[in-house]
């Protein structure tokens, strides 16, 4: 199922948001995945992807990757810089732990860690994950519920 593309707000990777914990399944091999159960929502961490499934609807609100994943938002992946998010994309700004670039929503990359803080510079860090999400999940509602894969 995994393919090389990432479409904010929508897909990363031929997986996509809103799709319930079945549609999931249906395209993953089972027993490949571990389940993670925390208050608002459940995480399915499968190869190189994590999926945030709402408590509430038991639909994915976010979907991450990271480690190998080769696909690419417009040329930007994992490994690439925020220099080089400047440079094919345009501007981005700091949310939080994260980064996203204002002109293209449902999209964000965490940056790899220092363990030398003196020498980390941002804009020179390693994209080391990179988000796609719904306009739900940007606003922090991941809800509560009785869902239960």
């Amino acid at each position: 199922m995994e393919r090389d593309f990432i479409i904010p707000g929508q897909e990363i990777g031929g997986y996509r948001l809103n799709w319930s914990f079945r549609d999931l399944e249906k395209n993953i091999p089972q027993k490949t995945y571990k389940i993670e159960k925390h208050k608002h929502c459940w995480v399915i961490h499968y190869n190189n992807f994590s999926f945030w499934l709402n408590n509430k609807n038991g639909k994915i609100t976010q979907i991450g990757v990271y480690g190998s994943y080769s696909g690419t938002f417009k040329g930007i992946g994992i490994g690439s810089t925020l220099e080089d998010v400047k440079l094919k994309i345009g501007a981005w700004k700091e949310d939080l732990d994260v980064y996203v670039i204002p002109k293209y929503k449902g999209i964000s990359f965490e940056l790899a860690d220092n363990e030398e803080p003196e020498e980390w510079i941002e804009e020179k860090m390693p994209i080391e994950a990179i988000y796609i999400y719904t306009s739900e999940n940007e606003k922090g509602r991941v809800g509560k519920g009785d869902f239960h894969p």
